[in-house]
C-alpha cells in the first residue's frame, strides 16, 4: 500500500492564518516566511508527528501580496517551498 505524502497549503489565499497540512511527513521543521522580494518575515519551529498533521501560523498584520513559505525538515534535509497569497 502506497501512502500519499506531501505538504499542502490548506488556506490559499489566506487571511488571518496560514494552515499547512503535512501528510506522512514527520520530523522537526523550520518554517520561514518570506515576502516576494526575499526578506524573511518570521521563522517558526515545529515538530510534525506523522499521519496527517495541520500546522497553523498567524498571518494577521501582513500586507496583501505574495509570500513564500520555506519548510526545512531537519531529519531528511528536504526543503519544500510553497507560494501563498495574503488577502486583507
Amino acid at each position: 500500500i502506497q501512502q500519499e505524502k506531501g505538504i499542502i497549503l490548506l488556506t490559499n489565499p489566506a487571511m488571518n492564518n496560514i494552515n499547512i497540512l503535512f501528510k506522512n511527513q514527520p520530523g522537526d521543521y523550520t518554517i520561514d516566511l518570506y515576502d516576494n522580494i526575499g526578506h524573511r518575515i518570521k521563522t517558526e519551529i515545529t515538530n510534525i508527528i506523522g499521519g496527517e498533521d495541520i500546522y497553523s501560523t498567524n498571518a494577521r498584520g501582513l500586507a496583501r501580496g505574495i509570500y513564500y513559505i520555506k519548510l526545512m525538515n531537519h531529519q531528511t534535509k528536504s526543503i519544500t517551498t510553497l507560494k501563498v497569497i495574503i488577502m486583507d
